[in-house]
């Protein structure tokens, strides 16, 4: 094996906007409703 074979590639990533927004947004609304479900269900 040659250098140029023995490199490692390194992939970046590059953070998308509203992203984390979505993420709480979704959380919140199931756990609201699995909040909902176990008292309607007492």
């Amino acid at each position: 094996m040659n250098t140029a074979e023995k490199e490692k590639t390194e992939l970046t990533h590059e953070p998308v906007k509203g992203y984390p927004a979505a993420l709480y947004a979704v959380v919140a609304v199931a756990s609201a409703y699995l909040a909902y479900v176990f008292i309607t269900s007492i």
